[in-house]
């Protein structure tokens, strides 16, 4: 199975609307029972992991079978604005494209294509750092990423 971004280089901004592909190969052998891809943002680092899904899409069996294996299927979505990509010394908030194929005998095949999501500044797009957001008064929804922002900036 092959996932595609829109963007090469993985970079998106808040309110962009994100386009992905995917293709199960010709080649795959076997019946299959359902597709899911979704955009998503977890946590990784100290602590327990956060994962929530943005936008989800799910195809069924029926689905699957009318599908022309050898053409791309694609989905899309708006982007949040929040939370952005995050990448601290205690705490990293990443996102990601995952496309779930449900094969026989309980199998599945999970690929996943990461991207960062960034905040509009002038001259182009780049993370938002701790510090950055402590000067601009930018509060998260999620605790652990204010708690782990209030620690890494020192404040």
């Amino acid at each position: 199975m092959s996932v595609d971004l829109c963007h090469e280089d993985g970079e998106y901004r808040i309110g962009q609307v994100l386009s992905a592909r995917w293709r199960i190969h010709p080649a795959a052998k076997g019946s299959f029972s359902g597709l899911e891809a979704s955009v998503l943002w977890f946590t990784e680092g100290k602590g327990d992991v956060d994962l929530q899904v943005h936008a989800f899409q799910h195809w069924n069996e029926a689905e699957l079978r009318r599908l022309d294996r050898s053409q791309w299927h694609g989905f899309r979505c708006e982007l949040p604005s929040s939370p952005l990509s995050y990448q601290g010394t205690l705490l990293r908030i990443c996102w990601c494209v995952r496309v779930r194929l449900f094969c026989d005998e309980s199998r599945e095949i999970v690929v996943e294509k990461p991207f960062r999501l960034a905040g509009h500044v002038p001259g182009g797009i780049r993370e938002i750092t701790a510090d950055h957001e402590r000067r601009s008064g930018i509060v998260s929804s999620s605790e652990a990423f204010s708690f782990a922002t209030m620690i890494e900036s020192g404040t």
